[in-house]
């Protein structure tokens, strides 16, 4: 699935942002977007979490895109 925009696109979240989903949510940046409230992921919470989003027994179904420029980099 793919939903274009003008700068960027929406696409399914497939390995390419799974690959990059560590470094992303253990970065400066994120500590800095939380207000200095350090958590640290390990791989397997992640992949719980994404487990838990994408599983039949919740309220309602999700579906998990990513955002990638137009020459298809993740951000």
């Amino acid at each position: 699935m793919k939903l274009e925009g003008v700068l960027v696109d929406l696409v399914t979240y497939d390995k390419r942002f799974i690959d990059l989903e560590h470094k992303w949510e253990n970065s400066e940046a994120a500590f800095w977007g939380d207000m200095g409230d350090r958590v640290i992921f390990s791989r397997s919470s992640l992949v719980r979490r994404r487990e838990e989003w994408q599983s039949e027994d919740g309220p309602v179904r999700t579906v998990p895109l990513g955002i990638q420029t137009k020459a298809g980099q993740p951000i």
